[in-house]
């Protein structure tokens, strides 16, 4: 009976664990998360500009750099243009004929529990010249 009895607790024991485990990331098949989501507004009327607009972007440290040549087709205003590159952190100038360039530095974006990128979302003024 001794023995029944101490199984017994053993076992409610083992039942009854209440350590939690981590959670473990479904991930799937492939991670083609943007790193950006940008859109290109003209800063006097808000207008999006993005289709013609060049957008180049810089790695500063964790990842590769890109240049994204927007065509200049307005169904490409309809969306925010995304360019993937993994986590890393960059800059990202814009470039539209007619405009002043514009730049933001060091922005950082961060990795996801499945390698990609947590994407950033921006949206840049450009200035007529």
């Amino acid at each position: 009976m001794r023995r029944i009895a101490t199984f017994v607790l053993l076992a409610c024991g083992v039942v009854s664990c209440s350590a939690e485990l981590e959670p473990v990331p479904v991930c799937p098949e492939t991670n083609a998360y943007p790193s950006f989501l940008i859109t290109v507004r003209d800063s006097a009327t808000g207008t999006v500009i993005t289709a013609g607009s060049t957008i180049i972007v810089t790695a500063r440290v964790g990842s590769v750099g890109d240049t994204v040549e927007v065509p200049n087709v307005a169904a490409r205003n309809a969306y925010p243009t995304g360019i993937e590159l993994g986590p890393g952190t960059f800059d990202v100038e814009v470039r539209r004929p007619g405009y002043q360039q514009a730049r933001r530095q060091d922005i950082t974006v961060r990795g996801n529990s499945c390698g990609g990128a947590v994407t950033v979302t921006l949206d840049i003024a450009l200035a007529k010249t």
